[in-house]
């Protein structure tokens, strides 16, 4: 049933993806790095907008000027549907999101169709960023994964109009179904031979002005990653070992 609603989800994202633009700003690594040059993770001291628990462990707290803190220890929960989010009715007031140590996984959904969320600070504690959990995040211009994450699940940055730039560090052993699916701003991204797994439609409607480099061989691509991970894909790839 999980494949299913998964190809379904898939096959509908490409009919979004088909309409987008192919042109492809190239990214420039001093302007998106400018972004997260003064981010740091400092909670204003007043009252917050709205606040509540995702768990007996984990809190969260949204300010007036967009912040939003979500601060514990464990994993968030997850999410089926955007209206059971505990921010729902605040979604539109979100700017930016701070996820603070101690948290070990965002949450499926957590942050999908935040439109207004341009920045996210993500804590050396996470370990795997859930299903859908960025999804249709229009304004976020660019994204730092730390070295924790091992795991970037099916659709997480998926139709995120505005990103331009996003590391893949070393420790990430999976990318999922559609990940970045939509993300037509990507100049340039690179894919590190500690990767064993590359999901279906990951890259789907990317151009042929974006580039995809690979740092593994292309036998060790045809025995791991899904056989479509690069379908509706003409980004330029070049593969090294």
């Amino acid at each position: 049933m999980k494949k299913t609603v998964s190809v379904i989800l898939s096959l509908l994202m490409l009919l979004s993806f088909a309409a987008c633009g192919k042109e492809a700003e190239k990214t420039n690594p001093q302007k998106t790095e400018a972004i997260y040059e003064n981010t740091t993770y400092s909670k204003p001291e007043k009252t917050p907008l709205a606040n509540g628990s995702l768990t007996p462990e984990i809190s969260w707290e949204l300010f007036d000027d967009g912040s939003l803190y979500v601060e514990g220890t464990g994993a968030m929960p997850d999410w089926a549907k955007i209206k059971d989010l505990a921010w729902r009715d605040r979604i539109h007031h979100i700017k930016s999101v701070y996820i603070g140590d101690g948290i070990t996984r965002i949450g499926n959904y957590a942050f999908s169709y935040c439109q207004n969320l341009s920045s996210v600070y993500i804590s050396e504690t996470v370990t795997s960023i859930g299903n859908s959990a960025f999804i249709r995040c229009e304004n976020l211009r660019a994204v730092r994964i730390p070295d924790s994450v091992t795991e970037i699940e099916a659709f997480a940055f998926a139709h995120c109009l505005s990103l331009e730039s996003v590391n893949i560090p070393e420790s990430v052993t999976l990318l999922g179904d559609t990940a970045f699916g939509g993300c037509s701003k990507i100049g340039e991204i690179s894919l590190h031979k500690n990767i064993t797994y590359v999901g279906e439609y990951c890259f789907a409607g990317w151009s042929e002005n974006q580039i995809i480099n690979i740092a593994c061989d292309e036998s060790y691509i045809k025995d791991n990653w899904h056989e479509n991970w690069d379908i509706n894909c003409s980004a330029s790839k070049h593969i090294s070992n």
